[in-house]
């Protein structure tokens, strides 16, 4: 009885633990547990295959990725969001210009009181009037010193290198995170920022789409990882905030909400 087809199971591949396995296995396994659950025979239960989904997107494959959808179930309008790494090396360029930008402003503070022989005396090449060893430089040149001024560009060189540095440190510690994701309202590509070190299992924050101007709001669930570029991985999605018009179609009645909850609420929940 067993040559019958009809009863025989679906063929599976072997998977070596999840954290161990390419991103080649995972995908293979990922495609045949989608095409199994259509034909009514899955390989893999529910909550494993959420794990090797979730895995997918922390790779950054390109299998798992899902485009902007709704809920019937909480009315929401969502697209998924995943770590954005070049992203977080664009931010880790920008405050390193910082603080190269604040190097050089304090090596012209420097160099600006070098000329001006405000550290001769400390160096112990000058400091000294009359005709001993330690005559000035510029008075054995004949020529006249520029004015000292006060180290302005220093003090502001080392606020930004000392700022830079710290925000790189924070990068390196994995401290923030980049998530980009297609905006629910326009499917443009958008991205935001999130703070990685949170005791919360899902970080969330409000932005805004720069295309389209609409409120949304980023959601990860951030892991560490030795392997990730930036010690973090991190998958989520973004929510289309709400507004009152969107349940408004023209000049007609409004949609939202139902007019059963509206006449129920106009006769005072009786």
């Amino acid at each position: 009885m067993w040559d019958d087809a009809s009863i025989d199971g679906p063929s599976c591949l072997r998977l070596p633990p999840l954290h161990l396995s390419t991103r080649a296995e995972l995908e293979e396994v990922y495609l045949q547990a989608k095409n199994t659950y259509f034909s009514g025979q899955p390989i893999v239960d529910d909550a494993f295959f959420d794990a090797i989904e979730t895995r997918l997107k922390h790779l950054g494959s390109d299998v798992a990725r899902k485009y902007p959808r709704c809920s019937r179930r909480d009315m929401t309008v969502f697209g998924d969001a995943e770590a954005d790494y070049e992203q977080m090396g664009a931010l880790a360029a920008t405050w390193a210009g910082f603080v190269f930008l604040g190097i050089a402003l304090m090596g012209l503070d420097v160099k600006s009181a070098v000329d001006a022989g405000a550290l001769e005396g400390v160096f112990g090449f000058g400091g000294g009037g009359g005709d001993g060893p330690g005559l000035g430089l510029a008075e054995t040149a004949g020529t006249t010193r520029p004015a000292a001024r006060a180290p302005i560009l220093a003090a502001l060189g080392g606020f930004l290198a000392q700022t830079g540095c710290g925000k790189l440190a924070s990068l390196r510690d994995g401290n923030t995170i980049a998530m980009s994701g297609d905006c629910p309202n326009c499917a443009e590509r958008v991205y935001a920022f999130l703070p990685a070190n949170s005791a919360a299992k899902t970080v969330k924050l409000k932005s805004d789409c720069h295309v389209c101007g609409r409120g949304l709001t980023f959601a990860a669930d951030v892991q560490s990882s030795k392997d990730a570029p930036y010690g973090k991985v991190a998958s989520g999605r973004i929510y289309l905030v709400s507004r009152t018009d969107d349940y408004y179609d023209g000049g007609a009645a409004p949609r939202w909400p139902p007019a059963k909850a509206r006449a129920k609420e106009e006769s005072g929940g009786l």
